[in-house]
């Protein structure tokens, strides 16, 4: 998702970056790689995210982990990442 496409998605749901919040929404989409290079990430791997938003990392994460639990608490964050994220575990709570 490039920028023009999140600002498009988020008009759409009316949602938007809650500062209270800190949340943040990633668009260069140049920086993703690095991120998930770093992680060092083998197909045997759990990660978990906190705050994965709209899953823009989410996904980038799921194509080389075994398996994402993603943990958000906006519900309105919640419900686009399951609109978008089917294959791995997404909890709506505060940890």
């Amino acid at each position: 998702m490039n920028k023009s496409q999140l600002i498009q998605f988020l008009r759409e749901n009316e949602i938007w970056a809650k500062r209270t919040m800190g949340q943040n929404f990633l668009v260069k989409q140049k920086i993703l790689p690095k991120i998930v290079a770093a992680a060092e990430l083998t197909p045997t791997d759990t990660v978990v995210e906190i705050g994965p938003g709209l899953g823009i990392l989410t996904e980038e994460l799921a194509k080389k982990a075994g398996k994402v639990i993603a943990i958000e608490k906006d519900k309105r964050l919640a419900e686009a990442l399951e609109s978008r994220i089917t294959n791995h575990e997404l909890w709506r709570e505060k940890v």
